[in-house]
């Protein structure tokens, strides 16, 4: 399968290595920022809590982003369910189980503040704007939350956010303070008109990836582009994932195809609000068709058919083993039919699924 050669550049792109774990009635031990030591069983985990978390008090209410760090108190119980990272485990759901909110709000948050009738002066080059309200102007940015509202009082989609974002528009906007940054809530269009849309605008500007869609770029040998699936990419082309055991979601879309390079976006989320990455790989540079190989690890392949919805697929299943212990890391199964690196599923060490596929489609 010619496809599989990008195996290992699609794992980077989809971070399809980071592996789910859960933990039920986990005790936080230590706080410090969005940080915090959980106490489970014998062991401790550290944990982060991200933009795109999402936290629940204990009757099953979401925390809005401004008050997320309140569930981080010190004896509480939580359940949590995380990703792995290299030196921590970023949580992407967590639930209070027995305890209570922290009693002062986050110290970084401000009480929120309405402008209305705010004239948008500047579109920066980070993907906010500058408001012209009254006498004074202040800089606003989007996070992963905010929402947006077109003349009509019609949700923009999430991907689109920006388009409301034109020299001129005026706008009422609700905001909330981070530190230095003022942040939208919402923002609505009351004068003026959304920007066009096109394949070029999923590639908003660098935004140090703290608020979505953030953009990377990728540089790619070019022997890739004959020998791999992007060369036949077409826009349209998406796969969709259930993204580990819980409500996680990953698409994957081609939504330019260009000489030697291919624009994806990327959305995904943990169950809470949708981050999306704008990821542009160019196969113009130099270099080796794969990297060197793992001598720790060893790998095993056979066929397997496997069943999605009514259409039934034969697949490879690519099995990886750690030499020294014989013990299985990954089992991945891979089909011709699947846009991208053909992935269908994929197990952790462990027997837990990281990824089942829900849907695909190629593009015209």
């Amino acid at each position: 399968m010619k496809r599989i050669v990008l195996a290992t550049l699609a794992c980077f792109i989809s971070a399809g290595g980071a592996l789910s774990e859960e933990y039920k009635e986990a005790v936080i031990t230590k706080v410090k920022g969005n940080r915090a030591t959980l106490k489970v069983k014998d062991q401790e985990v550290q944990v982060v809590l991200g933009a795109a978390s999402s936290a629940f008090d204990a009757k099953g209410r979401e925390l809005q982003s401004t008050d997320r760090l309140l569930l981080l108190n010190v004896d509480n119980v939580v359940d949590v369910a995380t990703s792995k990272q290299r030196n921590y485990e970023l949580i992407r759901e967590i639930k209070l189980v027995k305890g209570e909110l922290t009693k002062a709000r986050m110290e970084e948050a401000n009480s929120p503040a309405e402008y209305k009738g705010a004239v948008i002066a500047k579109v920066t080059k980070s993907g906010g704007a500058v408001l012209k309200v009254k006498d004074q102007e202040l800089t606003v940015m989007f996070s992963v939350n905010s929402k947006a509202f077109d003349i009509d009082g019609k949700p923009i989609p999430d991907d689109y956010h920006r388009a409301i974002l034109k020299e001129g528009n005026e706008v009422d906007v609700k905001t909330y303070k981070i530190g230095p940054g003022i942040i939208i809530d919402e923002i609505h269009l009351k004068k003026g008109e959304l920007t066009k849309r096109n394949a070029k605008s999923v590639d908003p500007g660098p935004n140090n990836g703290s608020f979505a869609p953030k953009v990377v770029i990728i540089k790619q040998p070019k022997v890739l582009w004959d020998k791999g699936y992007y060369k036949e990419a077409r826009v349209g082309d998406y796969v969709e994932y259930q993204d580990g055991p819980g409500t996680g979601f990953l698409r994957r879309e081609i939504v330019e195809v260009g000489d030697h390079f291919v624009v994806e976006m990327k959305t995904r989320s943990a169950g809470g609000p949708k981050v999306q990455t704008s990821i542009k790989m160019n196969f113009t540079g130099r270099g080796d068709l794969e990297p060197p190989p793992d001598d720790s690890q060893a790998k095993k392949s056979y066929e397997e058919k496997m069943k999605i919805g009514n259409e039934e697929l034969v697949t490879k299943v690519v099995e990886t083993y750690d030499k020294a212990t014989n013990r299985l890391q990954t089992k991945q199964w891979f089909a011709n039919e699947i846009p991208f690196d053909g992935l269908v599923k994929e197990e952790t060490k462990k027997g837990n699924w990281v990824k089942m596929l829900t849907g695909y489609a190629r593009g015209k």
